[in-house]
């Protein structure tokens, strides 16, 4: 038999120290939530949480976990619902003001019912409006198993939780442009509402994404953040989409959503459903190539990063829909 000659972890230790355990569960990046429900009189009730998990898709059920030390916890346990609300990146103040011990956390934030009652905020990733399918004794916690009823979700990028501090998925512009370094061409694919950010030109009505030499902010000039700051597009920066190169010339696309519903106040920038006839005025030929590719993936909740020339390359999958 091979002697085991694995090396324990640096901070590896027995017995179990409470404090520093946590610690390690802490190295497990999640998302933030926070779970809601109304208590007997109608008062609503809601707590941060990052032990957030799906279980089952048929029946759709999904998990998390409340310590029995909590204020709320019994009321969660009597109440027969309660709602999942999955915090988007810009939502850290919110995630706050429910990881307090706050008397009145719901008189800090706007919310409104849900299909069972239960509270949902505004602005969120995402939504699960659950009945309670069961709750499980779980030594110091109990296990909120809910049976989801009603849900809805949004393009807004997730807050995430790591070893004590909140971690962003958006790239900053900083790691953009070090990324785009020597790139001849950085360019964004702007989504609103299923329509794309594509620039018109009066001459010859062909159709481009929005490009420059960077992406840069919205505050520095010779950017694309810049160029569309000014013509009235806010822009919500997503993940890197595509690097290709084309007749020797480098280009870095990344995805984005459109921060606002207002009309752009350049006339030439539209956003345009995406079909044959708009594709065949996409130039160049790469982009239409790229633009297509990209509605095929999101029609498919399929999304990947492309890297090679324009004519032949392979795209590795980053974010799939369903990771059940």
């Amino acid at each position: 038999m091979k002697e085991n000659t694995t090396e324990p972890l640096p901070n590896s230790v027995l017995p179990f120290d409470p404090r520093d355990f946590r610690r390690a569960l802490g190295s497990f990046a999640t998302g933030v939530t926070v779970v809601t429900t109304l208590d007997e009189t109608g008062v609503p009730v809601g707590f941060t949480a990052n032990s957030f998990t799906s279980v089952s898709l048929d029946p759709p059920l999904i998990l998390v976990c409340l310590a029995k030390a909590a204020v709320g916890c019994a009321i969660f346990e009597a109440a027969g619902r309660f709602a999942v609300n999955i915090l988007a990146d810009q939502q850290r103040d919110v995630s706050q003001v429910f990881a307090s011990k706050g008397a009145d956390k719901f008189g800090a934030v706007e919310w409104g019912g849900a299909k069972t009652g239960a509270p949902v905020l505004p602005g969120v990733t995402a939504h699960l409006d659950c009945e309670t399918h069961d709750v499980v004794d779980a030594g110091d916690h109990i296990i909120l198993i809910g049976r989801v009823v009603d849900y809805a979700y949004a393009d807004r990028p997730p807050l995430c939780y790591c070893r004590g501090t909140y971690v962003g998925l958006e790239a900053s512009p900083d790691v953009m442009d070090a990324a785009i370094e020597g790139a001849v061409r950085a360019g964004l694919i702007v989504e609103r509402n299923g329509e794309v950010l594509l620039q018109v030109d009066p001459l010859t009505g062909h159709l481009r994404l929005p490009v420059g030499p960077k992406i840069g902010r919205a505050s520095e000039a010779n950017g694309v953040l810049a160029s569309l700051h000014n013509a009235g597009v806010a822009v919500r920066m997503g993940f890197l989409f595509a690097v290709f190169e084309n007749d020797g010339d480098h280009s870095v696309f990344y995805r984005a959503t459109c921060a606002s519903d207002t009309a752009p106040i350049n006339a030439r920038l539209q956003f345009f459903t995406i079909n044959p006839s708009v594709l065949a005025r996409v130039h160049p030929m790469s982009d239409r190539v790229m633009l297509d590719r990209y509605i095929t993936e999101r029609s498919n909740d399929l999304l990947g990063v492309y890297a090679g020339t324009g004519e032949i390359g392979e795209v590795r999958t980053l974010v799939q829909g369903d990771l059940t």
